[in-house]
């Protein structure tokens, strides 16, 4: 009787050990499915925001304007729950969401050097064959600036991706594994950059716009928006760091 009783224990531990496991992988592989479908209904709204342009520069318009939408996404939910501790609960998709942003950035850099670049230096760099001139031409030097920029943002990111599972925080340490992951904010800052120029420069009329974009081209039409959310997360950002010391000196004040 005794063993009967010690195995409906342990079989009912295994149970609920198995259930465990099943729904935590339900949990993950359901905010992967929820974050997948985010970015392609954010590449989809991109896309169509780009009709006057290349189908194929559209396309990498459209996944890199959605891969910093992710980013900023995930970048905002630290300084938020920093400020309004009510809003917690949004800590278990930042991980998935930094996660999309990594793989629609690889996916931008692939189409480029695809597309635009061809696999080659000078391409990536912005220097262009044009009829009748034997040597490439630079036809705009911020163009090659921005995208080495953007590269180093993308290793940054896959460095990051690397090491973003429940595994690799365990063999570093959670100290040094949230160390690393403070990096994101050098991605950041770097993804920045890069989308300053693209969207304030980049498409202004040129030789450039003329010859690649069908007719004259409009403005960019996401200039205002994605500044806007550059100085939105760098308010929030800089108010829940002033949040932070604040409340740091009151606690020390109190002792």
């Amino acid at each position: 009787m005794i063993i009967v009783k010690k195995n409906s224990v342990e079989d009912k531990i295994s149970d609920e050990d198995t259930d465990k496991s099943m729904h935590s992988n339900r949990h993950f592989y359901g905010k992967h499915c929820a974050i997948a479908f985010a970015a392609i209904l954010l590449y989809a709204i991109f896309y169509s925001t780009w009709e006057n342009w290349d189908p194929e520069m559209a396309r990498w318009k459209a996944v890199g304007d959605s891969a910093f939408i992710l980013l900023w996404t995930s970048m905002m939910i630290g300084p938020s729950v920093k400020l309004k501790p009510a809003l917690k609960s949004l800590l278990i998709w930042r991980r998935t969401i930094s996660i999309w942003a990594a793989l629609m950035m690889s996916l931008d850099e692939y189409l480029i050097g695809d597309g635009w670049a061809r696999w080659t230096i000078d391409g990536l760099l912005g220097y262009q064959k044009l009829p009748d001139i034997s040597e490439p031409v630079l036809l705009q030097p911020g163009f090659g600036i921005a995208n080495i920029i953007g590269l180093v943002a993308l290793s940054i990111a896959l460095l990051l991706l690397a090491i973003s599972s429940d595994r690799a925080m365990k063999w570093l340490g959670s100290g040094s594994w949230k160390r690393l992951q403070n990096f994101s904010k050098t991605v950041y800052i770097l993804v920045v950059i890069h989308m300053f120029y693209f969207v304030t420069m980049h498409y202004d009329l040129s030789i450039y716009g003329l010859v690649f974009s069908k007719g004259i081209p409009e403005a960019n039409p996401h200039t205002n928006l994605f500044i806007l959310l550059i100085i939105i997360h760098l308010v929030i950002a800089i108010w829940a760091f002033i949040n932070t010391v604040m409340n740091k000196n009151h606690i020390t004040n109190k002792f």
